[in-house]
């Protein structure tokens, strides 16, 4: 009885053994759980999106991948198990989100599909015009930059010629628009009809505007002093009492009021020039003042004329100013040009002076331009001076200095003692 109780137990314990190694070798063939729990399903989606996803196993998970659209965008090994979604970078469209979960015995769990749409923000340039004319007068002219689309629209604006400039170069704009400023600048610039091209990108498009311009000789005032003195228009004064400027013919010699010298003509010149000394002055001082007609200064007007010292023993004082409201007011004449001083030893050629008058005032103001010479002391002091070829409009190259050796020309003349005695020439 022993030896068959014996043998029922061992048979029994080697069952159960055996029952045991079978049951721990078994392979693991459960999937896991895997569900995205957002986005939801149809959701309207923008910017950076969490996508986030439950996963589980009974033996663990091991890595967790997202698939947009069926491809794969990405896996995670760490919990919580989810990816940040950068839709920015993606087209605004419809998008179908699928998780795929792996465990430590490589099963596969697939979550459900979320069908979302990404809607981002996407800026549109607009720009007001493709084309500025500004013809042979205008200097500036505006178009405006505005966001169609939505979202914020960055941008920024080149030219590519050295004449045009664009004010503000850069920019944004959700809703409004910005007014972009224009303006040409025709000053150095030779007759003809210039094109350029402004260029306008950003992040919503990119545009372009052609610029066109024209460059003429505007004239509003030329003046060479070849008939009638004054000329129309023009008006002396002589605080001073003197006779004031005067017409010479060129080729006058002795220069009037001296015993030498002798007229040249200016480049360009005609045969007269608007001449004054000390003898045009009053009884012991020079105030005289040759005054233009009133003009009305436009952009880029410029005013140039030529003028000679004659004789540089003699000091001498020119002054060019400008009144904004009368001509026969010499106390009107209050924004000052130039002031020219002439000291012993100034070079005696024609010499050209010019001044952009929109330095001084506005365009568009009605000006009168004075030409004062002044000494306080016209017996020891005040030589002469002559004005040609008067100037006002768009710019335009001329000679600087002009010197003629065929002329004859007394560079260093001085003033006769008879001449200098006031109550023998007045």
């Amino acid at each position: 009885m022993k030896t068959k109780l014996y043998l029922v137990l061992l048979i029994l314990g080697m069952f159960i053994l055996f029952g045991c190694e079978e049951e721990t070798t078994k392979p693991d063939t459960t999937p896991p759980m895997v569900q995205i729990t957002s986005p939801t399903n149809n959701a309207t989606i923008s910017g950076e999106v969490d996508i986030n996803i439950n996963a589980s196993d009974n033996k663990g998970v091991a890595i967790v991948e997202i698939y947009i659209d069926g491809d794969w965008a990405g896996e995670t090994t760490s919990e919580p198990w989810g990816f940040v979604w950068e839709t920015e970078l993606w087209d605004n469209a419809d998008y179908t989100l699928q998780a795929q979960a792996y465990d430590t015995s490589d099963n596969i769990g697939t979550s459900n599909l979320v069908n979302v749409t990404v809607q981002n923000a996407v800026p549109e340039l607009h720009v007001s015009t493709s084309a500025m004319d500004f013809g042979s007068i205008e200097t500036e002219d505006y178009f405006d930059i505005s966001n169609i689309g939505t979202g914020t629209l960055n941008w920024e604006i080149t030219d590519n010629q050295d004449w045009i400039t664009v004010d503000p170069t850069s920019g944004s704009d959700e809703g409004d628009k910005s007014t972009i400023t224009v303006t040409v600048d025709r000053e150095g610039l030779s007759e003809g009809f210039y094109q350029g091209e402004i260029s306008i990108t950003s992040d919503g498009g990119s545009a372009s505007i052609a610029v066109y311009m024209d460059v003429v000789e505007q004239i509003v005032l030329d003046e060479g002093f070849e008939g009638l003195f004054p000329p129309a228009g023009w008006l002396k004064l002589s605080p001073d009492g003197g006779t004031g400027w005067e017409l010479m013919q060129v080729g006058t010699t002795p220069l009037p009021g001296w015993t030498g010298g002798a007229a040249t003509a200016c480049p360009d010149g005609g045969s007269w020039q608007a001449y004054c000394t000390w003898t045009t002055g009053g009884t012991a001082s020079n105030d005289q003042w040759l005054i233009t007609p009133q003009i009305t200064v436009t952009s880029g007007d410029i005013l140039d004329f030529y003028m000679i010292y004659f004789f540089d023993s003699y000091v001498d004082h020119v002054e060019i100013l400008i009144s904004t409201t009368v001509q026969n007011n010499p106390n009107a004449f209050n924004t000052v040009v130039d002031i020219i001083d002439f000291s012993v030893g100034s070079s005696t050629d024609w010499t050209l002076y010019s001044y952009n008058l929109t330095d001084f005032v506005a365009a568009g103001t009605d000006v009168y331009i004075g030409f004062r010479e002044i000494v306080a002391d016209n017996i020891n002091d005040g030589s002469a001076i002559s004005i040609d070829n008067v100037y006002v409009g768009s710019y335009q190259k001329r000679s600087s200095v002009n010197s003629l050796p065929e002329v004859l020309k007394e560079t260093r003349a001085k003033k006769d003692s008879v001449y200098r005695d006031v109550s023998k020439t007045k």
